[in-house]
């Protein structure tokens, strides 16, 4: 009996050795497929006492970088205001001849444009003409300075005291060379009375000047229409340089600032630089937007009026904190870093810290808090995982 259970036991002997050296086996083929696996890593991570590891891995400091962006936004062309030039008239009276036929007709500086019949300047070319003949200096001085407020120019004056006559119509001419748009429409008003309605001042059967007597009408003069003192007659532009007009929602735009660079999309095969000049708030039908004001050159004339466009507008960021988004775990609500505290050797001694990201952009995170620039991290943060320490 003695040697019966002497036999058993020798036999479980020979089985728990045989089972412990199948285990030594697999996890020395584990280890080698490991290394085998993670050639980068070559040294197993090791937990230290106060929830550190020791790695082999390489580290990066934070870098202080201007992040730029570009938004997509529409718009619409208008005329650069400030290559207008509006032809107001100085005097009331009646148009006789009308030359420009249509609005956005382009004239030539220099152009007649129109003829008015005035009694008003008729009354005082007569009192110049006088004052010519009788040899009056000083006071011919006078009167031709009235002449040239009231907007006849230099060439003009001179012909008509060479003709010793006064004209039955004058000419307006234009200013310089453009497009004839039209006319503002607080400016473009016509009395809406009948031309037969006397008024006073001695102008016969011109209608009154009474601001509150004028009616707006379409931006068209027409022959035989009366015209007022201080009315816009036209408004021209070369179209030379443009702006486009950008609208967006706040949040979309809120970064955007004055001296960002653009480019038109949209326009054939061809690409337009421009730049933004003027940055406001804009309030329409209870919403908030902001309103870009981007100046562009037209030199080739190929932006018309009113015409949709599409710019892309290149955002410069703020400097901010950033760090290569393989340097962060992401743990849900929670993001990760590995900060180096120490070496052991060869080797680094890193500790893990909470972060606050704000975003990523172009394959790096942006750190708003809970590293500095002086700290050295991990590149690669998925080889260091020591679950322990993250989720404590």
């Amino acid at each position: 009996m003695n040697m019966k259970q002497s036999g058993n036991r020798d036999f479980i002997i020979i089985i728990f050795l045989f089972v412990i050296l199948a285990c030594i086996a697999c996890n020395n083929k584990k280890e080698n497929h490991s290394a085998h696996q993670n050639p980068v890593m070559p040294s197993a991570v090791n937990e230290l006492p106060g929830k550190a590891v020791v790695s082999s891995q390489r580290t990066v400091r934070p870098i202080i970088d201007s992040i730029n962006t570009t938004k997509n936004i529409n718009g619409y062309i208008v005329p650069d205001e400030r290559r207008t030039n509006k032809i107001i008239s100085r005097i009331g009276g009646r148009i006789e001849k009308i030359h420009v036929k249509y609005i956005y007709q382009w004239v030539n500086k220099g152009q007649q444009l129109l003829e008015l019949y005035s009694p008003e300047i008729s009354k005082y070319l007569e009192e110049y003409l006088y004052l010519a003949k009788q040899n009056e200096t000083s006071l011919l001085i006078k009167a031709k300075e009235k002449l040239l407020l009231l907007g006849l120019t230099e060439n003009q004056i001179s012909a008509i005291e060479k003709s010793g006559k006064v004209p039955h119509t004058l000419s307006v001419y234009a200013p310089q060379s453009g497009y004839i748009l039209p006319a503002d429409e607080t400016n473009e008003r016509l009395n809406k009375m009948s031309p037969t309605s006397p008024v006073a001042g001695g102008m016969g059967n011109m209608p009154s000047t009474n601001q509150d007597d004028r009616v707006a009408v379409n931006n068209r003069l027409r022959e035989g229409m009366y015209i007022n003192k201080d009315q816009v007659l036209f408004t021209i532009n070369d179209l030379q340089k443009v702006w486009g007009i950008m609208m967006g929602s706040v949040e979309e735009l809120s970064t955007v600032k004055q001296g960002d660079a653009a480019i038109l999309k949209g326009i054939g095969n061809k690409q337009i630089k421009a730049k933004a000049d003027f940055v406001e708030p804009f309030f329409d039908k209870g919403q908030k937007f902001t309103r870009i004001r981007l100046y562009v050159d037209n030199a080739d004339n190929v932006l018309r009026l009113n015409s949709i466009i599409e710019a892309e507008i290149n955002i410069q960021g703020k400097p901010l904190m950033t760090i290569p988004a393989s340097s962060v775990i992401d743990l849900g609500q929670r993001k990760i870093v590995w900060i180096k505290t120490g070496n052991s050797g060869k080797n680094n001694i890193f500790s893990a810290r909470e972060i606050k990201p704000g975003g990523k952009v172009n394959n790096k995170i942006v750190v708003l808090g809970g590293i500095t620039g002086t700290d050295e991290i991990a590149e690669q943060a998925g080889y260091i995982i020591d679950s322990e320490t993250l989720l404590k």
